[in-house]
């Protein structure tokens, strides 16, 4: 009897995680896996779509509407399928991989989502394996133009809100507010290698102001290095994995990305522990 009510938790746990990460569904606005949505399971093969898993949410649009510094890099160069025994340690899971040329980044625009002009809480968590170092790697945008000073209609580019690493440390950059910021002390071990984490940012309100931190696999890195905070979140996002070097950027092409998942709320910790848990069994990550 008890191995049939374990069987039955089991398959109830497997029912909800299928609705929703770790089962937390709330405030879920960007859910994008590398092993649903693709419309392939052939590897090496060009996804123009990542279909949102959250029903009724924007879909990612693969190398579209990112001018200037997000200029489009033509289509022989979109992000692609790879299957699971293609790649490494991925815990027998498929991934996106990135296809990037010198001079241009390669990603996702999810346009008119998350964040919009009031909302200001967001929590993050990027499944995701670089295979190089650089002096800025992108991992998500928030590109609105309300906010920004850049008079185009579909990406900031300055002044909006980059969240990635910088010398293999967590990296928060936004001009218009607060520049260029690395959390904690610490570098991120696995950047630059074939090891995927889990990288986490997020923020809360402190006081009358909106604080961002950061977490790589459930681990804290520390305060950021200046009194970070963010008044507003700007509309629309571009999800990347490139290198900030805008028109000098050279090619970073081999990232990758098993899964991508955003909330508009800042999340519990226990909300953070059941997602942290569900990405690392997986994708067969130990928390720290």
């Amino acid at each position: 009897m008890r191995k049939q009510l374990f069987f039955v938790f089991l398959l109830g746990n497997g029912m909800l995680w299928a609705q929703s990460p770790g089962g937390v569904s709330t405030n879920l606005q960007v859910w994008v896996r590398a092993d649903a949505g693709t419309a392939t399971t052939i590897d090496n093969t060009q996804v123009s779509i990542w279909e949102n898993q959250k029903v009724g949410g924007v879909n990612g649009i693969a190398n579209q509407g990112m001018p200037g510094y997000y200029a489009d890099p033509g289509s022989g160069t979109k992000p692609v399928y790879r299957s699971a025994t293609s790649i490494p340690s991925f815990n027998f899971n498929p991934a996106i991989e990135i296809v990037s040329t010198n001079s241009y980044r390669s990603g996702y625009k999810f346009p008119l989502g998350f964040p919009d002009n009031t909302t200001k809480a967001l929590t993050s968590y990027t499944h995701l394996t670089r295979t190089a170092t650089a002096s800025y790697r992108t991992v998500f945008v928030m590109n609105g133009t309300l906010r920004s000073s850049n008079p185009t209609a579909i990406a900031g580019v300055w002044q909006s809100p980059f969240f990635g690493t910088g010398t293999n440390r967590p990296q928060f950059y936004n001009e218009k507010e607060s520049g260029d910021v690395l959390f904690g002390t610490d570098i991120i071990n696995t950047v630059g290698t074939n090891t995927p984490s889990i990288q986490s940012y997020y923020n809360d309100i402190v006081g009358s102001d909106v604080k961002y931190f950061f977490d790589n696999n459930g681990r804290t890195y520390g305060g950021p290095s200046n009194n970070i905070s963010s008044i507003y979140n700007y509309p629309g996002m571009v999800l990347l994995m490139d290198n900030d070097g805008g028109s000098g950027s050279s090619s970073l092409a081999g990232d990758r990305i098993g899964e991508f998942i955003l909330y508009s709320e800042t999340q519990s910790p226990v909300e953070r522990q059941r997602i942290n848990s569900y990405l690392a069994i997986k994708y067969g990550i130990t928390l720290q």
